[in-house]
């Protein structure tokens, strides 16, 4: 469990320094940023859960901790397919929810999920 979470840290800290690698667009204001690791082996993604603020816009930052070839992530209703996720490299999915309630995100090939809240923004 260790691991996960230094990776995770790894992630968050590549990303707030703009790592060589990353193509990153500005941030749309008022943007939720989140690191996001899928584990294959595990069936589970870290954090097992988030909670969003509906009507701003979500950017995730997402690796994984396995070569596969299918690690791509859903969040119905507003991201049908991503990009293909590989260990070291960080792909980022970005949406805006528009709707209260609990939502999954699921890995596309072997289906585990999290769980994605969208509460009211106040």
């Amino acid at each position: 469990m260790g691991y996960r979470w230094f990776l995770l840290f790894i992630v968050i800290v590549a990303v707030t320094a703009g790592a060589s690698g990353l193509r990153l667009s500005a941030a749309p204001v008022g943007a939720q940023e989140f690191a996001l690791i899928m584990d294959y082996p595990g069936n589970r993604f870290y954090p097992g859960s988030l909670t969003v603020k509906m009507g701003l816009p979500v950017r995730l930052f997402v690796t994984t901790l396995t070569r596969e070839h299918v690690n791509r992530l859903s969040i119905e209703p507003w991201v049908k397919q991503s990009d293909v996720a590989m260990p070291g490299q960080v792909i980022v999915v970005e949406f805006t929810p528009d709707k209260v309630g609990t939502f999954k995100i699921m890995n596309v090939g072997h289906r585990f999920t999290a769980q994605l809240n969208v509460v009211e923004s106040k």
